[in-house]
């Protein structure tokens, strides 16, 4: 495989793959539990505090701005760290960084980013649904903590593969 076409799979399979499910993944994992643990009723007889029910919109938007901000730094990486691990070609690493920006078109970086929003949103949304389970009953956190983190990402996996059968891959490459 050519130098080229090894640019150009590592920034497509990452635009299209492996940066909307990292940051959400990153974003539930790291996110999730300290919004889980700052929510939480305190004692047998309080409430959460800052559960309104008209208020989820927000909370829905300030987790997708949060994965949304993380989603250039891990693309950021991704695409170094497979730049530095590739075979170099004769350009130089100025000019195959200059290939992969090239070749990092609108359409794919807009659906990157539209495919982590629905994927925190979606997380986010489970993380809402165990945190009434919570104030609903005296469970243990850790548990409901553990099995909201497995929904996530059963949830982004099934997410994944609709948007495969939905959008082919790669689609926003072609000119």
């Amino acid at each position: 495989m050519s130098t080229n076409q090894s640019l150009k799979l590592l920034t497509l399979f990452t635009l299209q793959f492996v940066t909307p499910f990292g940051v959400s993944l990153i974003w539930a994992l790291r996110c999730a539990p300290l919004h889980l643990h700052s929510r939480r009723p305190t004692g047998p007889a309080s409430s959460v505090r800052g559960h309104d029910v008209l208020a989820w919109p927000g909370w829905v938007a300030t987790a997708v701005l949060a994965s949304l901000l993380l989603l250039p730094w891990f693309q950021g990486g991704a695409i170094l760290g497979g730049l530095l691990m590739a075979p170099r070609s004769g350009q130089g690493l100025q000019s195959e960084l200059y290939e992969i920006i090239r070749l990092s078109r609108p359409g794919l970086v807009l659906q990157c980013f539209g495919q982590a929003a629905v994927f925190t949103a979606t997380c986010y949304l489970i993380l809402q649904r165990k945190l009434a389970a919570i104030t609903r009953s005296a469970g243990h956190v850790a548990l409901q903590l553990a099995d909201a983190l497995t929904e996530c990402l059963m949830a982004l996996l099934i997410l994944q593969a609709i948007l495969l059968l939905v959008l082919p891959p790669f689609s926003g490459s072609r000119a």
